[in-house]
């Protein structure tokens, strides 16, 4: 059964404040927003979501992203963020990716993980519906180093 990720992430739009640990052991403060870009991804539409991590006052990670369907109809994040030089897009892995009851997982891949001589990444963004929580974690690997989870945040729904 093919799983509608956008109906997913639609159902947990808002603001997410929590906080996690970086590549170099430091914890840091985080805050996502997820809503929805440009209406119904029939017609070209999918989510935004913004993330940005702070150590302290100081930003160590901002981005910009949209989940959506690229040009042969395939789920993918595009990221724009401070940690990388370009727009790099990330296909989801329908393998990887899962639904259980409220607890949804999406993975976004970014090059082969396997290949050690190229720059790879991987996006979890994990969420649960009834608890609204929402989970996003890093892994990557620079060229000729291993490949593994950099970072990882925890966030709750913010109160309003």
């Amino acid at each position: 059964m093919k799983i509608d990720w956008l109906e997913g992430l639609r159902k947990v739009s808002g603001e997410y404040r929590g906080g996690g640990t970086n590549h170099e052991g430091e914890t840091f403060t985080s805050i996502a927003r997820i809503g929805e870009a440009l209406g119904s991804a029939s017609r070209g539409g999918g989510i935004a979501l913004e993330y940005t991590a702070r150590v302290g006052s100081h930003v160590v990670h901002d981005e910009r992203s949209l989940v959506g369907r690229d040009e042969n109809g395939d789920w993918a994040l595009f990221a724009m963020t401070t940690n990388t030089p370009a727009v790099l897009k990330h296909v989801l892995s329908e393998s990887k990716s899962r639904r259980e009851g409220d607890e949804w997982v999406l993975t976004f891949e970014y090059g082969d993980a396997e290949n050690r001589e190229a720059f790879r990444e991987r996006l979890d963004l994990r969420f649960h519906e009834t608890r609204r929580t929402f989970g996003y974690d890093y892994f990557w690997g620079l060229p000729g180093k291993d490949f593994g989870r950099r970072s990882s945040s925890e966030m709750s729904a913010a109160r309003v």
